[in-house]
């Protein structure tokens, strides 16, 4: 089995249309929805960084969850909305209203199995805007199913600028996938310092792509990862999303 790998008994997708029906308290249980991308991460990670990141963060929180929380992951979108990184050779993006709508039949196909509980788990930041209107658009379409957007990167584990193939989505990797990681590969690279002043939380906002920031494909110091940084990454995320899980198990409307 894989670091990333979700515990079998967790998977939604490993039980049967039977198991599904005759759940008990449908209602009340978790479903997460893992959504990552397939784009590109520098010259020494892998296409599949954000969902493996996604899945490994969320495997982690399910083994953290006692069995008085019924929580199941959703097989993950290796897709999503990533168009900010097609000038880079294998990325793949989703069209907004393409991945808006894969999670709008999603949520109709659970709503209908009777589930009410939400949460889309998103590992890639270009997906961000998507899911929360997805979010909101899922709940006003069926208003007895709570749809709860998070973030994996919602809580920044360090100071600076970070923000792509860097310091912390390398170590994560050199935690979870080490034998994908090619550390002899790896740079440092910055947005150029015209744009530094203003990105990404000063001066005035702005669209950018990925060629605006960088020629490598990295938007950090990916030379300054180590497998220890990425354990620890990883244990402090899995702890945060159990204790959103649980809360959203908690939750009473009304």
């Amino acid at each position: 089995m894989n670091a990333w790998s979700i515990p079998r008994h967790r998977s939604f997708a490993h039980l049967t249309w039977a198991e599904i029906r005759d759940m008990p308290d449908k209602a009340h249980a978790v479903l997460v929805q893992p959504i990552g991308s397939t784009e590109q991460h520098g010259p020494h990670l892998p296409l599949l960084v954000d969902s493996a990141i996604g899945s490994a963060v969320l495997a982690a929180a399910m083994e953290q969850l006692g069995d008085d929380v019924p929580a199941l992951a959703l097989p993950p979108l290796h897709y999503g909305k990533s168009n900010e990184h097609l000038d880079f050779a294998g990325t793949i993006s989703l069209e907004a209203g393409t991945l808006l709508a894969v999670l709008m039949e999603t949520a109709a196909s659970l709503h209908r199995a009777g589930f009410r509980r939400l949460a889309l788990l998103n590992a890639h930041g270009g997906n961000r805007q998507v899911v929360e209107i997805a979010a909101r658009d899922i709940h006003v379409r069926h208003p007895e199913m709570w749809v709860f957007p998070l973030f994996i990167w919602s809580a920044p584990v360090r100071a600076g600028l970070d923000l792509h193939a860097g310091d912390d989505e390398t170590s994560l990797m050199l935690a979870i996938m080490p034998d994908a990681v090619r550390a002899d590969a790896a740079v440092t690279e910055h947005p150029p310092a015209t744009l530094m002043e203003g990105f990404p939380d000063g001066g005035i906002p702005f669209a950018w792509s990925s060629r605006d920031l960088t020629v490598s494909g990295v938007v950090g110091d990916a030379r300054a990862a180590s497998a220890a940084k990425g354990r620890g990454i990883l244990e402090f995320q899995a702890a945060r999303l159990a204790q959103e899980i649980r809360a959203i198990h908690a939750f009473k409307p009304g």
